[in-house]
């Protein structure tokens, strides 16, 4: 799993803005999407594997609170509602990124 998630990250991951490339800091763009940032699309893999928010804490090493407000982040971001919906776009995401399909849903 891990494997799979570093993959499907490295295929999203784009430079940020020049005064960002300066520190060395990247974020992960999607088209039509604001910015997600590196810790708020390994919550949203974990969301997409069918994680809870105490799992994913207990995996990512984080307080269960910041999941649920990287959550919030990333909903507002993706423009969804819910876990289910991110993980949806999520995976359209992925598959137009990796240039599996033409992002449709699934």
């Amino acid at each position: 799993m891990q494997l799979e998630f570093q993959l499907r990250w490295r295929v999203l991951i784009r430079p940020r803005e020049k005064n960002n490339e300066q520190r060395g800091e990247q974020s992960v763009m999607a088209p039509n999407v604001r910015p997600l940032t590196p810790r708020e699309w390994e919550v949203l893999n974990q969301v997409a594997d069918g994680k809870s928010n105490h799992e994913t804490a207990l995996e990512l090493g984080i307080a269960e609170h910041t999941v649920e407000q990287h959550l919030k982040q990333i909903f507002a971001k993706l423009d969804v509602r819910n876990r289910t919906q991110a993980s949806r776009k999520y995976y359209e995401m992925v598959r137009r990124e990796a240039g599996d399909g033409d992002g449709s849903p699934v």
